[in-house]
């Protein structure tokens, strides 16, 4: 009996068949996209780096079967936990040993880590990475403002890994100061962590529920994970906290058109473009005739 008709007829699985072979398409096409953005930073095909994953699931057990197995790999397990942004949901998270950065090995990687989550039925939701993974330790003995301020500097001068582990310890001393979750946010989306920084972007917003960039950051990442009806509500709240944000009603315009609202969209880019956004007159000039 193969792996599928084991699974096929129980109803209390998380992921589905049919959601297990859309993860797998879904994913590998994202390799494409996330090892031709990883070039910027000088990863090539020749380049190993520590891939972080993300898996998610809905009880506890699962996640923990799932971690054990990693762990056989020789993986460093980080977060076994409830999900921040959904109670209901339960994360798997970690790095890898580091793994070659041509399309093949990375697919053969995704297609493995796919197949494994959905043994222990849980999704896996993709995989980030830092490309400068050369020293990231961490000075001893400074204020949280300062771990702070020195993340700050390395990432002013490149250095996204060290950068991100400065602010870690900056949030590891105090917990209750939105913007050190907003820079690390930051450099994760901009390392194609994508799910990773929604989770920071939302402990942002629990200190501060009027941060409108967070919003706006958070807001773009649904959408680029094609979740358009989070990402309206995001931009929406942003709108509300500052309603001349150019940038809010464009995005939202465009979350609106890929939701299939054109209307919507075409309204949200007329009030855009009174606001003084250029690229708002242009979607108007191309979808709204």
């Amino acid at each position: 009996m193969g792996l599928f008709s084991i699974f096929g007829n129980r109803d209390n699985r998380y992921v589905s068949e049919s959601t297990f072979k859309k993860t797998v398409q879904k994913q590998k096409e994202m390799n494409s996209q996330t090892l031709a953005q990883l070039t910027k930073y000088h990863v090539g095909d020749d380049s190993e780096l520590s891939l972080e994953f993300f898996f998610y699931t809905d009880k506890q057990d699962k996640a923990s079967n799932l971690a054990i197995e990693l762990k056989k790999l020789s993986y460093n397990i980080e977060t076994v936990d409830k999900s921040a942004s959904d109670s209901k949901l339960w994360t798997v998270t970690g790095w890898t040993t580091p793994i070659k950065m041509d399309i093949g090995s990375v697919t053969e990687w995704t297609e493995q880590m796919c197949k494994i989550g959905f043994d222990n039925d849980c999704d896996f939701d993709g995989w980030g990475t830092n490309p400068d993974q050369g020293d990231f330790t961490v000075e001893e003995g400074l204020t949280a403002e300062q771990y702070y301020n020195q993340g700050t500097e390395f990432f002013d001068k490149g250095l996204v890994r060290k950068a991100e582990a400065y602010y870690s310890k900056a949030i590891d001393l105090e917990k209750r100061v939105p913007l050190p979750y907003y820079s690390r946010a930051h450099i994760k989306a901009s390392t194609s962590r994508q799910v990773e920084a929604i989770e920071d972007y939302t402990a942002a917003l629990i200190i501060d529920p009027k941060f409108s960039e967070a919003l706006e950051n958070r807001g773009a990442l649904k959408d680029e994970m094609q979740d358009y009806d989070g990402a309206i509500a995001d931009y929406t709240k942003s709108i509300e906290i500052n309603p001349k944000s150019s940038i809010s009603y464009l995005n939202r315009g465009n979350s609106k058109f890929r939701k299939g609202d054109k209307q919507g969209a075409c309204d949200d880019w007329s009030k855009a473009k009174e606001l003084g956004d250029e690229t708002a007159d242009e979607y108007i000039k191309s979808y709204c005739r």
